[in-house]
């Protein structure tokens, strides 16, 4: 299986940090830290799981169902653009914000989602997302090339309230890298609660 890991410097809520992930096959793993405190998610051998800020480890169906099934019905009309499939439709094209192709998708089951594509390069240079009934905005740029893939290495997410601005640039992305398989492994309980203040 081919493998893949990121590193990103991340900001958010006043607080910044970094996020790892790891994928090989269908396995991933992914460690997020933001000040003290540290999140994780993944899925090994099929079964879903998160560890949240104090350690307990949850198993879960999917985490993400809803963008996972959004993700999927993208996928499968990039592939097929002839017949898209249902919940795909071609809005337009868009002077503003940005000069796009408006793409929406909307699956059943899955999340309300706008894909811009840059009417110029055809890549996705902006994405618009119904997430707890509300907008969000994430906006793609500095795209470089990485083998045979072309990644935004910096996104902006929005949702209109500055407290919950996210900023992700990537600082390293590589392919083909062996990875050890203890990487995948649903941790056991960290249990190491956070405390204001320390002590």
């Amino acid at each position: 299986h081919e493998t893949r890991f990121e590193q990103w410097h991340v900001s958010e809520g006043g607080l910044s940090g970094t996020y790892v992930e790891r994928t090989e096959g269908l396995e991933y793993a992914d460690r997020l830290e933001l000040g003290p405190f540290v999140t994780m998610t993944g899925r090994h051998e099929g079964q879903g799981w998160s560890q949240d800020e104090n350690g307990l480890t949850v198993l879960r169906q999917d985490i993400h169902q809803r963008t996972t099934i959004s993700e999927r019905a993208v996928e499968y009309a990039l592939d097929h653009p002839e017949a898209p499939g249902q919940g795909i439709e071609l809005l337009g094209e868009s002077s503003a914000p940005v000069d796009a192709f408006v793409v929406q998708i909307h699956p059943s089951g899955g999340r309300l989602v706008w894909l811009f594509f840059d009417a110029g390069s055809g890549l996705i240079d902006r994405e618009e997302s119904v997430v707890a009934e509300r907008r969000v905005v994430t906006i793609y740029d500095d795209f470089r090339r990485v083998g045979d893939t072309t990644q935004a290495w910096h996104h902006h997410v929005s949702d209109g309230s500055p407290n919950n601005d996210e900023d992700w640039t990537l600082i390293s992305l590589r392919f083909d890298e062996p990875i050890a398989a203890a990487e995948f492994v649903i941790p056991a309980d960290r249990r190491t609660l956070v405390e204001f203040p320390v002590g």
